[in-house]
């Protein structure tokens, strides 16, 4: 049976009537989909105009609020004597709302906190002026029981208590603080022996109401006398390990010294005299601003 042309075309208009093709279809769906994106777009940007009319709310109401609210936040300042925030905030105020009605009591309260800034001010340089007087004082008071001499080639000042004895053909144990200019003190210790008979001493250790320090091995210089003795001594700086045997020492009711040399070993009592003297040293080391050492 034959299909005439007629029918063929009746047909095909059939289909297309029936809905839309394929590409039609694919556009309405994109279109679907950016008015769907717009209408989200559009969702955010009220919600983000209504945080922004709630803030420009917020802000207009700060505003009219401002000049008491920085008033309140200065006198709150000025009772807790925090001077400085009361001249900020007040200046802040003056600046932003000069025809304010609180503009005349925060001039008021700016006026105040001038006024005890100065007087603060004026008792720390008082406080400051006793301290250095009282520490001067401290200095004379623990300075005149030193025996101070200067280098003449270094310009060291030099501080030896005055029981230390000038004698060399003497034991002494002793400390001693040299002071350059511009620079803190130091602290030294040293120890003298003399004998007639050579030890060549080459450390020692100390024996403090039986609490015993060793000072490990050093080097002790020695010279002949012409009286026949022979000093051999040592000046060292003042470390951490030799603060411990100072202090042991100054507190101790009985201390020895025991000196260890290639040809024998030998003992020297450090007297109560020489306890006296350490600590007028240390003493002194603290009111030139000496630290010791930790």
């Amino acid at each position: 049976m034959k299909i005439g042309l007629p029918v063929v075309l009746l047909f095909s208009l059939f289909l297309s009537a029936c809905g839309p093709n394929r590409a039609d279809y694919e556009a309405l769906k994109r279109n679907a989909e950016i008015l769907q994106q717009e209408n989200l777009a559009l969702q955010d940007e009220a919600q983000f105009l209504k945080k922004e009319n709630e803030k420009l709310k917020a802000d207009l109401e700060m505003l009219h609020d401002a000049p008491q609210r920085l008033l309140t936040q200065a006198q709150s300042a000025m009772k807790d004597r925090r001077y400085a925030e009361v001249k900020t905030t007040v200046e802040t105020l003056l600046k932003k709302h000069s025809a304010s009605c609180e503009a005349s009591q925060a001039q008021t309260l700016l006026e105040q906190a001038d006024q005890m800034i100065m007087a603060e001010a004026a008792a720390a340089e008082a406080k400051n002026r006793q301290s250095a007087a009282e520490g001067q004082k401290r200095i004379a008071a623990v300075t005149s029981k030193m025996r101070i001499t200067v280098d003449a080639v270094t310009s060291a000042t030099w501080y030896e208590d005055k029981m230390t004895p000038q004698n060399d053909n003497v034991h002494k144990f002793y400390l001693a603080i040299s002071m350059e200019k511009n620079n803190p003190p130091r602290l030294h210790m040293g120890a003298h022996y003399v004998s007639k008979k050579r030890l060549d001493i080459d450390s020692f250790t100390i024996l403090a109401d039986g609490k015993k320090f060793d000072s490990g091995l050093m080097r002790f210089e020695s010279m002949g006398t012409a009286t026949g003795n022979i000093w051999e001594y040592v000046d060292m700086f003042v470390d951490s390990k030799a603060v411990e045997w100072i202090r042991a020492i100054i507190a101790s009711k009985k201390a020895i010294i025991r000196y260890h040399g290639e040809q024998s070993d030998m003992d020297r009592e450090i007297t109560q005299m020489q306890k006296i003297s350490l600590q007028n040293v240390l003493d002194a080391f603290a009111a030139l601003g000496g630290t010791l050492p930790q």
